[in-house]
């Protein structure tokens, strides 16, 4: 293949006596990565790279553009194609502009590997290796958040970094700085020219925040679509731990296409992406009525038990405050409220302090079920809390009963209400976990796990399964906890309220910007951490919470340990096991509301019974 064949026409030139500060101006208009520098005849006299106009300190400047024009190395349009990437990758070029020939310097396109990578796989062609740590650098350009971006800048020009990633504590990946995010920054203006040198900001302020990664097992194909869609020329590959391992630039890409397995790289076998779901697997369309009802084994409980349930009011278990959003708030700031604050529900008030509704981890998981399994790594817009969020919200009395009120959350297929009093005003908010409380104080011990959960086949997801699939089984069957199991191994439980802190791509705005926010994730039970997002497409494995091997009930055991293991580990949901020690399924907080909602029918179904004997 020839040069000819994968040029793209240059976006923007300059002239040798154009002053550097239009060269400036050129890169952040065009995101071009080198620009060509040609005579009046349109004859090609060399190129300026990103680094070029970064090494002028100041913002005015009398530097020109032949004071840094760069002649190596010149690439010809019959040129082979695998020569000039070779040359390119040599001098860490991006892109490159293109000659008639040695004779005829007329300028003629760039070669752009970005192009070459995507002219590749729309061909049909396939990288001689299978993984990212077959051909991944294993020296990084690394700084702390504190570095000075001067540091970060003498990176940059003088070793020629393609790009610097950002440290956290615990050495993980939380941010990444390019050429490109200081030149369109301006922020490496730390010196004036005849002027007192100003103080250099932190890395903090210019790196992009947030960090897509890679891991050494991630398929090479998935690496590819990474940078493709999302415009980066690096990806940080870290470790088990979570650690720098690593980076994956677009010249090891192109490598891989090219020549293959780098010298010394060993060869590893790439992890499995998400597999299909069968027809037995994918859920089915569930009436609200046959939700209610579906136990493995049904039991009516005494009338005693009855009794003690609907002794309780809703005045007696409501909660008198609950954190506030405003609705113009962004989905990242109320991430960071239902963390800090330990909470899954958020007051959502206007622009007035008035209450129009409520945000919860539900609302989240239903938005990933109608808008895609993957919500774009962006600033989310202002108007996203006000699209999802709970704006009819179920109002009880005072003196509702526990079950009635479990009952109005399962009609309403929601998981709070609000507790008014004669006048009609708020007084009180009750969320599902209060409902667990109070059932939990009663001591009740009638109800086995048998008693509760629904059948094997809704409650379980292969590790490898697509987040898509289990956001679906969730919604479709009532379920806010789900088994991780493959065969007879138990890998943990996905929690619905632990899925908003997963990262997450908006199908319904796409990209608008290429900026990652920094995304906060659970880690092990109860464990909350910062950091990164993996560019694998995500599976039930990434949504999993390990759990220790006590961490299961038996289908015999009663509900209550259920529900203090749930407490202890911080999840939604336990896993269950037979006689056999065979996976039944789980036994979710949902399941209790099912329960204490079916007392609810019964009690009614028995009230109408008594009134049609009377009439008779």
């Amino acid at each position: 293949m020839k040069v000819w064949e994968f040029l793209e026409k240059s976006r923007a030139i300059l002239y040798p006596d154009d002053p550097l500060t239009k060269a400036r101006e050129l890169f952040r208009e065009t995101n071009s990565k080198t620009l060509p520098v040609i005579d009046y005849n349109y004859k090609y006299l060399g190129y300026l790279k990103e680094q070029d106009v970064l090494a002028v300190t100041s913002s005015r400047t009398l530097l020109k553009v032949k004071d840094f024009i760069r002649e190596y190395p010149l690439i010809t349009a019959d040129e082979d194609l695998e020569e000039a990437v070779e040359k390119m990758i040599e001098e860490k070029l991006i892109e490159i502009p293109v000659v008639k020939s040695l004779e005829d310097k007329t300028l003629v396109g760039i070669l752009s590997l970005r192009r070459v990578l995507q002219a590749l796989r729309s061909l049909g062609f396939r990288p001689k290796v299978k993984s990212v740590g077959e051909v991944m650098s294993e020296e990084v350009h690394s700084v702390t958040l504190d570095t000075p971006v001067n540091k970060v800048w003498s990176k940059i020009v003088f070793r020629n970094a393609s790009a610097v990633v950002v440290l956290g504590k615990e050495g993980d990946p939380v941010g990444i700085v390019t050429p490109r995010d200081l030149v369109e920054s301006g922020r490496w203006y730390f010196k004036r020219e005849s002027e007192k040198g100003a103080k250099p900001a932190k890395v903090s302020k210019i790196m992009m925040r947030g960090v897509m990664v890679a891991t050494e097992d991630t398929p090479i194909s998935t690496a590819i679509d990474a940078i493709l869609e999302y415009g980066f020329d690096t990806l940080p590959v870290i470790d088990e731990k979570g650690r720098l391992k690593g980076i994956l630039t677009i010249f090891d890409l192109v490598w891989a296409f090219i020549k293959g397995r780098k010298p010394g790289r060993p060869v590893i076998k790439p992890v499995v992406k998400p597999i299909p779901v069968t027809e037995e697997e994918k859920p089915v369309y569930v009436t609200r009525s046959e939700a209610l009802m579906s136990v493995l084994v049904r039991k009516q409980v005494s009338k005693e038990a009855r009794e003690k349930t609907r002794a309780i009011t809703a005045s007696e278990i409501a909660l008198k405050e609950m954190p506030a959003i405003r609705d113009t708030d962004t989905l990242e700031h109320a991430i960071n409220e239902f963390l800090s604050r330990k909470v899954k529900h958020l007051l959502v008030l206007d622009k007035n302090g008035n209450i129009i509704g409520v945000l919860s981890t539900r609302n989240i998981l239903r938005a990933i079920s109608i808008k895609g399994p993957y919500w774009k790594r962006k600033s989310p817009t202002k108007s996203f809390i006000f699209e999802i969020m709970d704006t009819n919200i179920p109002r009880v009395r005072e003196d509702t009963s526990l079950e009635d009120v479990a009952m109005t959350m399962f009609i309403n297929e929601i998981d709070v209400v609000f507790v008014e009093n004669d006048a009609g005003e708020i007084v009180g908010f009750i969320t599902k976990e209060e409902i667990l409380d109070a059932y939990s104080r009663l001591g009740e011990e009638e109800l086995t796990i048998e008693n509760v959960i629904m059948p094997r086949e809704t409650s379980i997801v292969h590790p490898f399964h697509s987040l898509a699939h289990v956001v679906r089984k969730m919604i479709a069957y009532y379920r806010d906890a789900l088994v991780v199991a493959e065969g007879t191994r138990i890998f943990g439980v996905i929690s619905e309220s632990s899925i908003p802190f997963i990262a997450f791509e908006d199908s319904t705005y796409g990209p608008r910007t290429k900026k990652v926010i920094w995304v906060r994730k659970r880690g092990k039970a109860g464990e909350k951490s910062g950091g990164y997002v993996k560019i694998l497409p995500l599976t039930a494995i990434d949504a999993n919470t390990p759990l220790p091997e006590e961490a299961k009930v038996t289908v015999k055991d009663p509900l209550l340990k259920a529900i203090k293991l749930m407490r202890k580990y911080d999840v939604d949901g336990i896993p269950v096991i037979n006689e056999e020690g065979k996976i039944v399924g789980v036994v979710c907080k949902n399941d209790i509301i099912r329960e204490l909602a079916r007392r609810t029918k019964v009690r009614l179904a028995i009230e109408r019974e008594i009134v049609s004997t009377e009439k008779a």
